[in-house]
């Protein structure tokens, strides 16, 4: 699997949610309010913006950027550490 950080406008972070939790229902980590780790297997991330309707002419508003993890670092609760390990061994294993 491969991780995407999603980041979305205050305005947009709505849409955006109900769009992260129906198309990767078991595979996000919400951040905060209007920022996920979505995993994704075989994806680019054009694909996965797509997939949540960023960047869509149809949708103008829904206002986000979409990131490939490939190294991380930082501070922040035991259980997105744990979430990210279990979805990066899928990735390797």
């Amino acid at each position: 699997m491969s991780l995407f950080l999603v980041a979305a406008t205050i305005s947009s972070a709505p849409l955006i949610e109900q769009a992260v939790n129906e198309k990767y229902a078991n595979e996000n980590y919400r951040l905060e309010r209007g920022q996920w780790i979505v995993s994704a297997h075989g994806m680019t991330v054009m694909q996965v913006a797509k997939s949540l309707g960023i960047g869509e002419e149809n949708a103008p508003n829904m206002l986000a950027i979409v990131v490939l993890i490939a190294n991380y670092w930082g501070r922040h609760d035991r259980d997105l550490w744990e979430w990210m390990k279990i979805k990066l061994e899928d990735q390797h294993g």
